[in-house]
């Protein structure tokens, strides 16, 4: 699916701009992003992707680098009132690809908090699902309301 960087919250490491975790890259590891923020319960890094047209979200593919725990959050809309905690607390391993299912939800917005990590850094980030347009055109307008 493609998705631009709609909102980003916390530090950037020096050089180190969120967009790189969406580039496509040969090497997962030739760039990644990076953050000397501190996470917490209460505030940690976070960004939202928009997606180019509502889909119907499967799956995150996450290449992690050093966080430890994150959140997932999905809304057909922006802003934070419009956004459904779909994975909260999910345990990451270090330096590997962590394949985060959402369950075919749809929505327009990702976003993801970094609950602890240090330092806080991800190689290459993935979003895998269905247009839903493509699903409406099969099966009829099931995503609107």
């Amino acid at each position: 699916l493609q998705c631009t960087l709609d909102e980003f919250r916390g530090e950037n490491a020096t050089g180190c701009e969120p967009r790189r975790m969406l580039e496509a890259k040969a090497d997962p590891k030739s760039s990644s992003w990076v953050s000397h923020n501190r996470a917490g319960k209460s505030a940690g890094p976070s960004f939202t992707l928009k997606l180019e047209h509502k889909s119907l979200l499967s799956y995150i593919e996450l290449y992690n680098g050093g966080c430890n725990e994150i959140d997932v959050l999905l809304g057909l809309k922006r802003g934070k009132q419009n956004l459904i905690e779909i994975v909260v607390s999910r345990k990451l391993a270090k330096y590997r690809i962590n394949e985060i299912k959402i369950g075919h939800i749809p929505c327009n917005y990702v976003k993801i908090i970094v609950r602890s990590g240090s330092p806080i850094s991800i190689y290459q980030l993935r979003l895998s699902g269905i247009d839903a347009t493509q699903v409406a055109e099969k099966m009829g307008p099931s995503t609107e309301y």
